[in-house]
């Protein structure tokens, strides 16, 4: 039963109650639909949160949590002010039911690239994020930030055509390793014909 226990520095629970969250590496919050105000503010641990029913972010709920990587969740649909600023390491969250976005929720953040295809207003969401390479946002009315590029097929001067990345992950790199094996498959091939030349 994995309620309320810690496994490898990871706490399972159902709601976040009066934890000691400072030397953890990873949460799992079965129950809980929001993360309050300051709530790991400046934990430098925190590696990942999954909470499949959180909905609502607030605001400077994850403030300098350098070590973030992965925000799991499917009902995602608000974020407040500073909810994730400075998380440069977080790459992996998903955004597709996300309606608010409040000023520099990500600021600072590590996306290569992010889809919000229900946000209709982007202001300074994004602000900082020295790697941001494309926002799409199907949905987009109005962009109130210079950002580098977006894609937003309603704004007739962002028309731009999507481009295509590889898959990103702070310490995975998916693509990359099976290319790796596949040469590293061909040279044990090469070389073992080369050592049945020699014996033939």
């Amino acid at each position: 039963n994995f309620e309320n226990v810690v496994v490898k520095r990871i706490l399972f629970c159902s709601l976040l109650k009066d934890y000691d969250l400072l030397n953890l590496k990873g949460i799992v919050l079965k129950s809980q639909t929001f993360i309050p105000k300051c709530a790991f503010y400046q934990n430098s641990q925190l590696h990942f949160i999954i909470g499949p029913k959180i909905s609502f972010v607030c605001e400077r709920a994850f403030v300098d949590c350098n070590k973030l990587q992965r925000f799991l969740s499917f009902q995602l649909e608000s974020v407040e002010t500073w909810a994730f600023f400075n998380c440069k390491s977080l790459t992996e969250i998903d955004l597709s039911k996300v309606k608010i976005l409040q000023n520099e929720c990500f600021c600072g953040c590590g996306f290569v690239e992010v889809k919000i295809p229900l946000i209709e207003t982007l202001d300074d969401s994004f602000a900082d994020c020295e790697h941001l390479l494309q926002i799409v946002g199907d949905n987009l009315i109005q962009i109130n930030y210079n950002y580098e590029y977006v894609v937003a097929p309603r704004i007739q001067s962002y028309k731009n055509k999507i481009i295509k990345f590889q898959e990103v992950y702070v310490d995975r790199f998916v693509e990359r390793k099976r290319f790796v094996k596949r040469i590293m498959v061909k040279r044990g091939l090469t070389r073992y014909i080369k050592e049945m030349q020699q014996v033939i």
